[in-house]
C-alpha cells in the first residue's frame, strides 16, 4: 500500500512539473504569435501596388456658357496644343499657369462643344462643355436729338454705326500680341458700376437693328476712367459715332474699349498699369444720348459680356 501511495505522489509531482513548464512557455508562445502577425501585416503592405501617376487634366471656369459670355481654360503644363472646331487656339502663361480665353458670340450655335488638347508626350485628350441660349431684351432705336434735328433716319444711323466706326477699329482689333500683359483679374473701369445699358440688348425698328455689344455705365461728365487691366494703348482718337475713344491691348487679342470720353490722358503705345487713370467720361460722338461710359471687351474679335468676363477672370487668382 505504501508503495502505491509513493507511486501516486510521484505521478502528481510529474504532472505539476509539466503544467508549470507549459505556463512558463506561454510568454514565448505569445511573442511568437505577435511576430507572425507583424510579419503578415508587413507582407500585406508590400503587396499594395505603387501609386499610379495621374494624367494631367484641363480645368474650365465653367462647363455651361451662355451665348455672349466667356470661358477660361487652365491647361496642364505638359500641354503642346489646344484646339476647338479643328482651329488651334493661342495660349500663354499667367502666374505660372497655361491660360486660354474663349469668347462666344451672342449668336453662337447652342449645344455641346469639345476641346482637344495634345500633351508633349503625344497623348491627346478632350473635354466637352455646353453653350446654352441667352435671351437678350429688344428695344426701339432712339435717334439722338442732335441727329434727329439734322434729319438723320434710323436706317442711316444703323448704316453709320455698323460700317464707319467698325472699319476704323477692325485693323486695331486684329493685332496679335503673343503673350498676356496682365497677371491679375480685370476690374471695373469706374469706381461705381451702374449699368444703364445692358450687353447684348437689341435696338431695332422697321429699318433694321443694332446689337449693343458692350455695357453703358452711368457717370457724370468728367468722371475718372481707369484701365481695367495692364496693357498697351492700341488706339486713341475720335470716332464719328463713338466720339473720343481708347482701346487697350491686353495681349493675345484681348482688348478693352472705352467710348464717348470727354478727355484722354494717354498716348498711343503707352504701357498702362491696371487701375491707372486713362481719361474721363463724357458725351462725345454722334450716337449718344447722355454722359456715360460705353465699355466693351473683345476676345479675338468677339464681343463678350464685360461683367461676366470680369467675374470669370477672378479664377486667375486660384490654382
Amino acid at each position: 500500500m505504501h508503495k502505491n501511495l509513493y507511486i501516486s505522489i510521484v505521478l502528481i509531482l510529474i504532472a505539476i512539473t509539466v503544467v508549470s513548464f507549459k505556463i512558463a512557455k506561454t510568454p514565448e508562445n505569445t511573442t511568437e504569435i505577435k511576430q507572425i502577425e507583424t510579419e503578415d501585416t508587413t507582407t500585406i503592405i508590400q503587396d499594395i501596388p505603387p501609386v499610379q501617376k495621374i494624367s494631367p487634366k484641363i480645368s474650365l471656369s465653367n462647363d455651361k456658357i451662355y451665348q455672349g459670355e466667356t470661358l477660361i481654360i487652365k491647361l496642364p503644363d505638359e500641354t503642346k496644343k489646344i484646339s476647338l472646331n479643328e482651329t488651334s487656339i493661342p495660349y500663354s502663361v499667367i502666374n505660372n499657369q497655361q491660360i486660354v480665353f474663349l469668347g462666344f458670340d451672342t449668336r453662337e450655335k447652342i449645344g455641346e462643344k469639345t476641346i482637344f488638347y495634345l500633351l508633349k508626350n503625344g497623348e491627346e485628350k478632350s473635354l466637352s462643355f455646353e453653350i446654352i441660349p441667352k435671351t437678350y431684351p429688344v428695344t426701339k432705336i432712339i435717334i439722338p436729338q442732335k441727329l434727329a434735328d439734322q434729319g438723320v433716319t434710323s436706317k442711316e444711323l444703323i448704316s453709320s454705326v455698323t460700317t464707319n466706326d467698325k472699319i476704323s477699329l477692325e485693323e486695331i482689333l486684329t493685332q496679335k500680341t503673343p503673350f498676356y500683359y496682365f497677371t491679375k483679374p480685370f476690374t471695373s473701369p469706374l469706381e461705381n458700376w451702374i449699368e444703364v445699358g445692358g450687353f447684348g440688348n437689341v435696338r431695332e425698328d422697321a429699318n433694321g437693328a443694332i446689337r449693343h455689344l458692350g455695357v453703358d455705365l452711368d457717370a457724370k461728365n468728367g468722371t475718372p476712367i481707369f484701365a481695367s487691366n495692364t496693357g498697351k494703348i492700341a488706339f486713341v482718337g475720335n470716332l464719328q459715332n463713338y466720339g473720343q475713344s481708347i482701346v487697350i491691348d491686353h495681349g493675345l487679342q484681348i482688348f478693352s474699349i472705352y467710348l464717348h470720353l470727354s478727355k484722354i490722358d494717354v498716348n498711343l503705345e503707352d504701357l498702362i498699369k491696371q487701375n491707372e487713370k486713362i481719361g474721363e467720361t463724357g458725351n462725345s460722338g454722334e450716337y449718344t444720348l447722355e454722359p456715360h461710359l460705353h465699355f466693351s471687351i473683345k476676345i479675338r474679335g468677339i464681343s463678350v459680356n464685360p461683367r461676366d468676363f470680369i467675374e470669370k477672370t477672378k479664377s486667375l487668382d486660384s490654382r
